[in-house]
């Protein structure tokens, strides 16, 4: 998808985010519930990660692994091209989403389809497993 306006940045210094440790080669943010401050609290929870390569502002990838629509984003631009996030029968949209993790060449990828395959192809197992184990806690 093509468009003029600039790519979603991360969230530094937003209130809910905290700092995943993810290795040298990734900056990872997760905040547990981004609602909306029109929407009353418990509506719809909304979990985000947030992914970018170390040094960049601009997103590679966002997780909204929301309780309603979850779905994630390859580049972000402004809540446009919204891919469906596939959460099997008993599972939550947080561990659908943290799947891209589990199975580390899943965010590879990701984050080549995002442009970034040298930083794809630098990222190592036991830094994306470390990442997963950060946000299932934080997540609780």
């Amino acid at each position: 998808m093509h468009t003029d306006r600039p790519r979603d940045t991360m969230p530094v210094g937003e209130p809910g985010y905290h700092t995943i440790d993810a290795g040298p080669h990734l900056h990872i943010m997760f905040n547990k519930d981004r609602s909306r401050a029109h929407e009353p609290k418990g509506v719809i929870i909304r979990p985000s990660i947030v992914i970018a390569v170390v040094g960049q502002a601009e997103q590679a990838i966002r997780l909204d692994s929301f309780s309603v629509d979850p779905h994630y984003h390859i580049r972000p631009v402004g809540g446009q091209g919204q891919i469906p996030l596939e959460v099997e029968a008993g599972g939550t949209p947080l561990e659908a989403a943290l799947t891209f993790f589990d199975y580390p060449d899943q965010l590879r990828a990701l984050l080549v389809e995002a442009g970034e395959e040298e930083v794809a192809n630098s990222v190592d197992d036991e830094h994306i497993a470390a990442a997963a184990a950060q946000i299932r806690h934080l997540a609780v």
